[in-house]
């Protein structure tokens, strides 16, 4: 798996870590644990420092938070989660009828990923389409390939693409 993967096993394990707090989780994310391995859980306590899982939390609260007012009071039916990486909203999270959500990132990602919700018995509330590209290039074709319209309303979500793109890669 590419590097970035790693990064999504360390926000898996943070979020299984929130998860598995008694009595207030800010949110309950069943598949995080699973999604964390091999190396999530030892490269959270190698650089995650005791301040990245609050961070991680409060930021995965934040947008599960904004999905749903967003969708719940508009007319958006079209969700972009950019650098999906292990990201399980479209397992966890109420959906209106006809949302569309869109998981971009690395083919092997999200194979990857795939195969393991598969194994855990995932089942998505969502209409769910993984668009693999290199984030670092570009990936709206191949989103539009997949069925993106780009003339309906959209919430683009980019959780965490920003830390690995290059100055170049942005402009």
């Amino acid at each position: 798996m590419e590097a970035v993967s790693y990064t999504a096993q360390w926000t898996a394990a943070a979020r299984a870590l929130e998860s598995e707090r008694t009595g207030d989780a800010m949110f309950e994310d069943p598949f995080a644990r699973a999604l964390a391995a091999p190396r999530g859980f030892e490269l959270l306590d190698k650089y995650g420092g005791g301040g990245l899982i609050p961070f991680i939390a409060i930021r995965t609260r934040y947008f599960d938070d904004s999905v749903d007012t967003v969708l719940r009071d508009g007319d958006v039916r079209q969700v972009v989660l950019v650098a999906a990486g292990m990201d399980t909203r479209a397992f966890r999270l109420t959906w209106p009828a006809g949302t569309t959500v869109y998981e971009i990132d690395h083919e092997a990602l999200m194979e990857e990923k795939r195969a393991r919700l598969a194994r855990l018995g995932g089942r998505t509330a969502v209409e769910r389409v993984e668009v693999k590209a290199d984030l670092a290039q570009d990936w709206l074709p191949a989103l539009k390939r997949v069925g993106f319209d780009p003339a309906r309303p959209t919430l683009w979500i980019a959780e965490g693409l920003m830390f690995f793109l290059t100055e170049e890669q942005v402009v």
